[in-house]
């Protein structure tokens, strides 16, 4: 009963605040209405603090009261109606504005997708790739295939992952990073042990183990130019981070080069790096280095005719590149560009 009575004095006077504005203007007339207003408006405050739930007050809060008051304070007469009527609303039917912040889903359907070693095996790159960018190919065949793509080289699954990154599909999207989130989180793992091995080996540096602490060095050096050159070669390194890990991986690559100079396989990769950095003169003297030290020759003569072929000197291109074509530890593909380049017959794709 209190509380109509307070409801009942709010809207008298809130009415009689209202009554002064139909007459004449004055001084006097108007600080009346503004008493009467705000008298109306504290009435109705209280009211609505009274019957607002206990979650939403606590009793020291005076900004949410003064928050009250300006509601109805600023909305002449229809401030002071709407939040009585708002709290009062409030109060008789709670759970009629409740808005629940949690619903009940069903349990999702989740294809088991068993990891058969010989299906995987002869998932071929091509294939996959046509499965993947298919928009006529269900979902569910996607995320088999892809995780099928997961067993393939880092260097020929990041390249379809990245590709994948704008899929319609949500699951492929998220699959596709993760995947991609994964393989460089490993090389980022392995990169600060290698790295925290060479700065032990530096730290515990000695002169009577000089023999073996050179060849841990040059391990070390050696493992950190091939991660640095994995990021790049697959990809996963782009920009300012491509070219970070460039100049870092030729860094090591020199290290370990002073180390053991006859390495074929650093001086293989050093070419591979200085290619990329777009060094083809130094490119190149390390790739005969290679050569001479016993490294692979199939991947000299390729790499050394990718070079000639950025200077345009296509003569030395056709000579490396029919060079390669008399190897038997080829490709298909690139016994192909091979037969091209020294005159013969090519298998064109049906």
């Amino acid at each position: 009963m209190n509380i109509w009575l307070q409801v009942t004095a709010a809207i008298s006077a809130e009415l009689a605040s209202m009554a002064l504005l139909d007459r004449s203007t004055s001084d006097w007339r108007l600080a009346a209405y503004f008493g009467l207003h705000g008298f109306a408006s504290a009435i109705a405050t209280a009211v609505a603090w009274q019957l607002l739930p206990g979650q939403f007050k606590s009793g020291k809060d005076r900004w949410g009261i003064g928050l009250v008051f300006c509601m109805a304070f600023f909305a002449p007469a229809v401030g002071v109606l709407a939040l009585l009527l708002v709290v009062h609303v409030a109060s008789r039917f709670p759970k009629g504005i409740n808005t629940d912040r949690y619903v009940e889903i069903e349990t999702p359907q989740y294809v088991a997708n068993e990891k058969d070693q010989a299906a995987s095996t002869d998932l071929r790159a091509g294939y996959a790739r046509r499965i993947l960018n298919s928009p006529d190919e269900s979902v569910d065949t996607k995320l088999r295939v892809l995780l099928a793509v997961q067993d393939m080289r880092p260097k020929v699954a990041i390249p379809m992952l990245q590709g994948l990154l704008g899929d319609p599909a949500e699951d492929i999207r998220l699959l596709a990073y993760s995947m991609m989130d994964a393989w460089e989180k490993d090389i980022t793992r392995r990169l600060q042990h290698a790295q925290a091995q060479l700065d032990a080996l530096t730290a515990r540096e000695s002169t009577q183990e000089a023999a073996a602490q050179a060849a841990l060095r040059f391990n070390a050096h050696r493992r950190l130019a091939e991660l640095y050159w994995e990021q790049v070669d697959t990809k996963l390194a782009r920009g300012d981070l491509r070219e970070f890990a460039l100049q870092h991986a030729k860094g090591h690559c020199e290290s370990a080069l002073v180390l053991q100079p006859g390495s074929a396989g650093v001086w293989l990769l050093f070419g591979e790096v200085l290619a990329e950095l777009k060094m083809a003169d130094v490119a190149l003297r390390a790739l005969k280095a290679a050569r001479n030290a016993g490294a692979d020759s199939v991947r000299v003569h390729q790499l050394s005719a990718r070079l000639f072929f950025e200077r345009a000197e296509y003569d030395k291109v056709r000579d490396y590149m029919t060079r390669v074509n008399k190897s038997a530890r080829v490709p298909y593909s690139v016994k192909q560009v091979s037969r091209f380049w020294a005159g013969q017959a090519v298998d064109l794709p049906l």
